[in-house]
């Protein structure tokens, strides 16, 4: 989505005819337990993705996108909620992470929702990000009064 892109990466839409060996490189990864992928969909329709990259390290880092005509409806709140429910009841030692584009303010404020704390900003391979942490749930708690 020529929307969207700019948001996730600077070098733009993936060409399609590298979104067959994207796929399956993702799947192999999936399957090996290093990065998790979920398809989101609503009624077939594919509708946005989250992705837990490095499931299997002490960080882990959170991607999510979701196509243009379903944002603002909740859609990526329920499937993060999901992902942060089972990184904070499972190994108290595992961090996860997640970084936005620092104009994807939408994103920034859903993060901060959901009990991640902004931390500071990086420059990555893909641009400028802003980087938040997930809070433990007693953090978050203190964070939303």
């Amino acid at each position: 989505d020529p929307s969207t892109h700019p948001f996730i990466t600077e070098s733009g839409p993936v060409p399609s005819a590298e979104i067959p060996e994207r796929i399956r490189r993702n799947r192999d990864s999936s399957a090996a337990g290093t990065n998790l992928y979920w398809s989101i969909e609503l009624d077939g329709v594919f509708v946005g993705y989250v992705a837990l990259h490095g499931a299997d390290a002490s960080i882990s880092a959170l991607s999510y996108a979701t196509r243009p005509a379903w944002r603002r409806q909740g859609i990526a709140r329920e499937a993060l909620e999901a992902i942060c429910q089972s990184c904070r009841s499972g190994s108290p030692s595992k961090d996860l992470v997640a970084r936005t584009h620092e104009k994807n303010t939408p994103s920034a404020e859903l993060l901060l929702q959901l009990g991640f704390g902004e931390i500071g900003t990086v420059d990555t391979p893909q641009g400028r990000r802003r980087e938040f942490k997930l809070l433990a749930a007693q953090q978050a708690d203190e964070v939303g009064r």
